[in-house]
């Protein structure tokens, strides 16, 4: 004879019965009676990361040749590599793509941080320009800064960003608001940096023997939280 189909009543009352005679479970139950409606898994809370602060010197390419690590005072050059002893000292915190600030380690003064200085009347820096940006100590400025005018004398120090490869890349941002890479240069008589936006007419200016566009790499020292 057929059998009629089992009614909830007829069922083991205990999941622990349930589950030996391969029964399906009975729904969890509040402390009330009620049914506790199931929920799917919530996913872990990320915890987010704080930037990474380094602390490096710094050296220069050239088409994958080194010329010299970084040295500032007052005014930036590049000294040849047996002399890294007495390169220049940076911290610095990259923060994705927004620019930061190269700052000299364990140094409070204003001057404190290596950016650029536009003399006055010298113009904004961009393709077709002759105005360059001397590379020395600045006082440290917010991302984005830009001055006032293309007459006015200026500086901007937030203006490196930093790649897997350890490479720091400046840009600059114009009277316009502007923002654009631009080029590490050398004066080939006096050993000076320069940041400029157009490297034929740097050239122009300078001398075609101008040792550029150069690479800045960060030479690793300590990297902490």
């Amino acid at each position: 004879m057929p059998q009629g189909k089992r009614s909830l009543a007829d069922l083991p009352s205990t999941n622990a019965e349930r589950l030996r005679r391969n029964l399906p479970l009975k729904p969890p139950m509040r402390r009330d009676g009620t049914r506790a409606a199931r929920s799917s898994p919530s996913a872990m809370p990320t915890k987010s990361q704080a930037p990474v602060t380094y602390v490096a010197n710094i050296y220069a390419e050239q088409n994958g040749s080194m010329l010299g690590y970084l040295q500032c005072d007052t005014s930036c050059i590049l000294i040849p590599a047996a002399q890294k002893s007495n390169a220049t000292t940076v911290s610095f915190s990259p923060n994705g793509t927004t620019p930061f600030d190269l700052l000299l380690l364990n140094n409070n003064t204003q001057l404190n941080a290596i950016g650029g200085l536009v003399l006055e009347k010298s113009g904004d820096l961009g393709t077709g320009s002759s105005a360059a940006a001397m590379l020395e100590l600045v006082a440290p400025s917010k991302a984005g800064s830009f001055p006032p005018n293309a007459v006015q004398q200026f500086t901007e120090s937030a203006i490196w960003t930093y790649s897997s490869s350890q490479k720091l890349t400046p840009s600059w941002t114009t009277s316009a608001n502007l923002t654009h890479e631009v080029a590490i240069m050398m004066d080939p008589h006096s050993g000076a940096l320069y940041l400029t936006g157009d490297i034929d007419v740097f050239k122009t200016e300078h001398g075609a023997a101008s040792p550029g566009p150069l690479s800045f790499v960060a030479s690793i020292a300590v990297e902490g939280a």
